[in-house]
């Protein structure tokens, strides 16, 4: 079907009828689709994994050094974790867009 191919076309190459053209390409597109989202949920999860071991490594950082100038650096560094860790889960309210008429 990514070549153009008519379910005519891809039927009459496979030996099936039309209709089963169409219903074998939209199973294998279904198939696709559902692997597709698998693999994004492993690697979703394995980013996450990842920010939460950098956001335990700058506790102590936070929590236990006197010097602020380093602690204002863990912190910062601790926020931009949290906000990627949120929005790679959809925790983040949706952004409203306006458009505005010509």
């Amino acid at each position: 079907r990514a070549k153009a191919y008519t379910f005519e076309e891809i039927g009459r190459e496979l030996g099936m009828s039309h209709e089963g053209a169409r219903k074998a390409v939209y199973r294998g597109l279904q198939q696709t689709i559902v692997a597709s989202k698998e693999r994004a949920d492993e690697l979703r999860a394995e980013e996450s994994e990842r920010l939460m071991l950098l956001l335990a490594e700058l506790r102590p950082v936070v929590e236990g050094v006197a010097d602020p100038a380093l602690k204002v650096r863990a912190i910062g560094e601790a926020r931009q974790i949290s906000a990627r860790l949120s929005a790679l889960h959809g925790l983040d309210a949706p952004t409203r867009t306006a458009w505005a008429a010509l």
